[in-house]
């Protein structure tokens, strides 16, 4: 592999991790609202006065 080649495998490695990482975060948030949205409608549901 030429130092070219190297690079642009590493370029290529950064942008998939990235990409993975942003994919990862946006999915950690859907379920962070997900499990809210539940945990309150349990709530109101068992303690509404």
């Amino acid at each position: 592999m030429t130092g070219n080649a190297v690079n642009e495998a590493m370029g290529r490695r950064a942008v998939h991790k990235a990409l993975f990482e942003s994919a990862a975060l946006v999915g950690a948030s859907a379920l962070q609202v997900y499990l809210l949205q539940r945990l309150f409608e349990r709530r109101l549901g068992t303690s509404r006065v």
